[in-house]
């Protein structure tokens, strides 16, 4: 099984060609079967804005994306992180959507329940939540068993569509709210989803958007650590490892990114986030030196949450009326 494709292409967000090696990205055994072209893949930065992306850009099949994200793509969760994934993290991005609804009425009072659509609904956490709160809720989900699972978990109660963003047909302009948590990073052509959300959200619609942050100040023990070592391996995106991450944001080129396609700005925050080994339950004991990087690496990630370069973006934008903005063809 081979990559359907991969190309050199334009920065996803400004469109210019002006790419900066940031270095080469580690890759798994699974990466090297699926993409030929994966000895010259190399993370780059665009130099006009910043955006951070692969070049040249894999485009796999939907049959070898399956194979990227099989089972075992997700970690055995720490029961603290599954309760937060699944009940913590939801209700709360459900309540901070709702508070920036311009809309009148309430769930249930309105003319019809507000529409929430979850792209990438995976397990259907977000989807349980927007049922909860009475909202109509919808899925995009890709695979096929996942999309099963979770309308099984439901019972029916929300609409999965087996579908990508790039692919769906779901109508124009019917949701209140569309919500993507750690999507776009996975997606060769962010500009695109993004005016697929414009047609999709009804006038003064919302998206949440939560992607990483690769300007985060975590990752700076990381490199110092390889540079020390010579290696020219990047900690950033890892497109060919788990958890193939192909594109990547900081706030500036987020903001930019759906600024230029019809929205407007109406809640951005950089945070902390979670250090990876804390999701997870692990068998592996670090060793003293392995310990020493972790307590450097915590504190690294400390001090990004306090000087704004934290390791997630969280935004909500709005769809609004294009005035003197443009969206790009």
């Amino acid at each position: 099984m081979r990559v359907a494709d991969a190309r050199r292409v334009a920065c996803g967000v400004c469109g210019r060609y002006e790419p900066r090696v940031v270095g080469v990205p580690p890759v798994s055994e699974r990466a090297k079967a699926l993409t030929p072209a994966w000895e010259s893949m190399r993370v780059v930065q665009c130099r006009e804005c910043g955006f951070y992306y692969t070049d040249p850009m894999p485009f796999w099949e939907a049959k070898d994306l399956q194979l990227l994200y099989a089972d075992d793509y997700v970690p055995r969760y720490a029961e603290w992180w599954l309760r937060t994934r699944r009940h913590v993290d939801p209700q709360r991005r459900l309540s901070l959507i709702q508070s920036h609804m311009n809309m009148t009425g309430s769930p249930g009072t309105s003319a019809h329940a507000p529409r929430f659509l979850d792209v990438g609904c995976g397990p259907g956490y977000a989807l349980e939540a927007a049922i909860d709160g009475g909202w109509e809720a919808h899925g995009l989900e890709p695979s096929e068993s996942q999309a099963s699972q979770t309308t099984r978990r439901l019972d029916s109660r929300a609409n999965v569509h087996i579908e990508t963003i790039e692919d769906t047909r779901l109508p124009s302009a019917y949701f209140d709210a569309i919500y993507m948590d750690s999507v776009l990073e996975h997606l060769p052509d962010p500009s695109a989803a993004v005016r697929t959300l414009y047609r999709m959200l009804r006038g003064g619609g919302l998206a949440y958007i939560l992607v990483p942050n690769e300007d985060r100040f975590a990752y700076v023990p990381a490199i110092i650590l390889r540079r020390l070592n010579r290696r020219k391996e990047t900690p950033k995106l890892c497109p060919l490892a788990n958890p193939y991450h192909i594109v990547g944001f900081n706030r500036g080129t987020l903001i930019r990114l759906f600024q230029q396609n019809g929205f407007r700005v109406r809640h951005i925050s950089v945070f902390r986030g979670v250090e990876p080994h804390k999701k997870t339950i692990g068998d592996h004991i670090p060793s003293i030196k392995g310990k020493l990087y972790r307590s450097i690496e915590e504190a690294a990630w400390s001090i990004g949450g306090l000087i704004g370069r934290g390791a997630q973006i969280e935004a909500i934008f709005e769809k609004c009326g294009l005035g003197n903005q443009t969206i790009r063809a």
